[in-house]
């Protein structure tokens, strides 16, 4: 079937805003177009800043630090994406003033392809920087040498035992490390925190698991508050052999797993990385924490969902030396603003001194530390820029769960509910998350289904001309649709969903096409009474939900320990 451009035009009061109007929608498609450019010059001056950097450590130090590789080509990628930036800028200060509505339709789409190919070109370029940055660094850098060619870019920092060994430890990774702590994370009160890069977010996870577990010989009881992501499940009882799984579904709930397991260690996700998206009450933790007296517990927070920078303020303030936080967070997700160059983790520990000395050999012993290249490819943070882009994600997350909404309370299609962050933060109530889990009706709940659906929509997404990405991860320029935990025992498998940057035109396009791929996949598995083929199995549910299926809709929430 051929999708009717009239259908992909979703003109219902259920997908705008409340007091929406045509001329608010069209200051909002400028504004982010605005944004979009201005996005791409703070990451134009990222790429430069380095560089800068480097020149004036040749003009300081003795050693000369660019290589022969280098190439002019790279300051006339620059100067180029600098012209077309404010060229676009230009067009869209005219076309706010003088455009008729239909031209200026067509001029935002032009500057949203604009501004994806230059960030395709920013990505590349991210990846020349980091390498050509770390180029002649040596993997051991020299402390002291008779020859000139022997130093490292920032070898003047360099001693016996410090900083000589790039996979302990190195001064592209300190760096970030020192801007992160101080970009994200003032706001949480606490004058103890240092942050550690890891190679990704698994490899953060791991190194801290192996330090409580295996440096550290934590005892007692370890909890899991469950829905969690499956992977840091799985490694959590892989490290420790007896891991209780709770679901709370209230504060009072919560409280009670606390006081009956007394845990040692406990591990969350502040908004959960599963087919149940939920926030965890990390507040009610630390009051029942520092209510413990002097028991050492240590809490394991994964922010990879939430950035830690959206914390409550105030979160970590004068807790007592007993208690130790530590927050994993993957750098491959918000933290590159959609370029995804490279994978990166990082660790930041809330704990007194001895700890981070125990710590950062741990790190090094296990030879999870980011590598120069990579660190050298990460923007540096920027609270207000990522805060933009946060923003814009959980807008474009708004609108479509609005529009799918009204298609399943009329009950016209396969989707049956949706799992999302409805609600933000306290000090963030703006924020929605850029995930969102689809459960598709009880009956084409399988793997099969779900790629179904995925199939469907690539095919209209190609007939509209409307770029949808289908692969893993989050927090791009594009939305992307994709099966998550096919082969994980933790918890059936989903249907992600996460939103892009995209324009509120191309949003309502997106919401349009996921409509029409449901309805169509309805009648077609109805009529054809394709529940499903004899070939697949369908997805096996915990005990907990096999026992009343028939009196409620299964949503792909993970429950329970088994």
């Amino acid at each position: 079937m051929v999708i009717n451009k009239l259908d992909l035009n979703d003109n219902s009061n259920s997908t705008k805003p409340d007091g929406a109007s045509p001329l608010n929608d069209r200051n909002d498609a400028i504004l982010d177009a605005i944004d979009d450019l201005l996005e791409v010059k703070y990451l134009i001056k990222e790429v430069e800043k380095e560089e800068s950097g480097v020149d004036q450590n040749e003009k300081t130090f003795p050693y000369q630090y660019k290589s022969e590789w280098g190439s002019s080509c790279c300051e006339r990628a620059v100067r180029s994406l600098k012209a077309r930036v404010e060229r676009n800028l230009d067009t869209l200060e005219r076309v706010a003033r003088f455009s008729s509505q239909s031209d200026l339709d067509q001029i935002l789409e032009s500057v949203r392809k604009d501004h994806l190919q230059m960030k395709a070109e920013l990505r590349e370029g991210f990846k020349i920087k980091g390498a050509m940055l770390s180029v002649r660094d040596w993997q051991s850098p020299i402390y002291a040498a008779s020859y000139p060619t022997a130093g490292n870019r920032l070898n003047h920092k360099i001693e016996e035992h410090i900083w000589d060994y790039k996979r302990d430890g190195h001064l592209d990774a300190l760096a970030y490390e020192e801007a992160f702590t101080e970009e994200y994370l003032g706001h949480l009160g606490s004058t103890r925190l240092r942050a550690y890069l890891a190679g990704s977010g698994m490899a953060a996870f791991s190194t801290v698991l192996h330090w409580l577990e295996g440096e550290r010989k934590v005892e007692g009881n370890v909890l899991a508050l469950t829905p969690m992501y499956f992977e840091n499940i799985h490694l959590a009882r892989a490290f420790f052999k007896k891991v209780s799984c709770v679901s709370p579904e209230s504060t009072a709930e919560l409280e009670a797993a606390l006081e009956s397991t007394r845990p040692s260690v406990i591990f969350l996700d502040t908004v959960t990385n599963s087919g149940a998206v939920r926030e965890h009450d990390l507040t009610a933790i630390l009051a029942w924490a520092r209510s413990q007296g002097d028991k050492e517990l240590t809490i394991v927070i994964d922010t990879t969902c939430q950035p830690c920078m959206l914390l409550p303020e105030n979160l970590l303030k004068d807790l007592p030396a007993n208690i130790s936080v530590i927050i994993v967070e993957s750098l491959a997700k918000h933290h590159q603003f959609g370029m995804d160059a490279v994978t990166g983790g990082i660790i930041v520990i809330d704990a007194e001194e001895h700890l981070h000395k125990s710590f950062k050999p741990t790190r090094a012993r296990l030879g999870t530390n980011i590598t120069d290249a990579s660190a050298g490819s990460l923007p540096t943070p920027n609270k207000i820029r990522l805060e933009r882009r946060l923003r814009r994600h959980s807008k474009n997350m708004e609108r479509i769960v609005r529009s799918l909404n009204a298609q399943i309370e009329a009950g016209s299609g396969i989707i049956d509910s949706l799992s999302w962050v409805e609600n933000g933060p306290e000090q963030a109530p703006w924020f929605r998350s850029s995930i969102m889990s689809l459960s598709l009706c009880p009956q084409f709940q399988s793997v099969w289904h779900y790629q179904e659906f995925e199939n469907k929509v690539h095919e209209l997404a190609c007939q509209a001309d409307l770029p949808v990405a289908f692969s893993t991860s989050f927090g791009f320029d594009i939305t992307r649709l994709y099966v998550t935990a096919p082969s994980t025992a933790f918890e059936p498998p989903f249907l992600r969903l996460s939103t892009g940057t995209e324009t509120g035109a191309q949003i309502e396009k997106l919401a349009a096409i996921l409509k029409i791929a449901s309805e169509q996949l309805a009648a077609s598995w109805t009529l054809r009474n394709k529940v499903i083929p004899a070939s697949i199995k369908q997805i096996k549910l915990p005990e907990v939900k096999r026992s009343d299926i028939d009196n409620r809709q299964y949503t792909g929430v993970f429950a329970g320990d088994e």
